[in-house]
């Protein structure tokens, strides 16, 4: 019985080829688009997931309207992020961030180009990125203070233990 169906469909699709090409060719668009947002969602989802507080974090969406143009970016503008916290009482922990960008540091006559991003005392409390060396809770807490990759130790001081303390000259 199941056999004579099988033939009976092939004979159809056999016969009127422009449907039959017709109907692949939606189903394929369907399941092809159908899968892209699925992976888009998904995507979505995972980003700082892999942080212990990742229920708990927002990021601020900025849309700028000048000369014409929208420009829009996740970042935290100026004072946004203290304000925040001031006015919306359920915000434990806001940290300003601005976007990576190429920046120049240098230690004695070591120079060194590397990508880097601003953020202030809270991005550690809020954010559970692993440490080296030092302490989370005082590792921005000084204006002046930065945090370095192992890679940026290593070439200025030669470990990440030596570079504790030690002073960076930025830009």
């Amino acid at each position: 019985m199941f056999k004579n169906h099988i033939k009976i469909a092939w004979r159809n699709l056999l016969k009127d080829r422009q449907f039959t090409l017709l109907n692949v060719l939606g189903l394929s668009a369907g399941l092809a688009c159908a899968l892209l947002i699925f992976l888009w969602v998904n995507d979505e989802r995972s980003i700082d997931a892999f942080h212990k507080n990742d229920k708990q974090l927002y990021s601020v969406f900025e849309r700028q309207y000048y000369d014409g143009k929208i420009e829009a970016f996740h970042s935290t503008p100026g004072i946004m992020a203290d304000q925040m916290k001031i006015d919306l009482p359920y915000v434990q922990y806001a940290s300003q961030y601005a976007w990576n960008d190429k920046n120049t540091f240098q230690v004695g006559d070591k120079i060194m180009k590397e990508e880097g991003s601003y953020a202030d005392a809270d991005f550690f409390s809020m954010f559970s990125f692993p440490l080296l060396q030092g302490k989370a809770a005082t590792a921005l807490s000084d204006p002046s203070a930065i945090t370095i990759s192992r890679k940026m130790a290593g070439h200025f001081f030669g470990s990440p233990e030596a570079a504790i303390g030690k002073t960076i000259r930025y830009e």
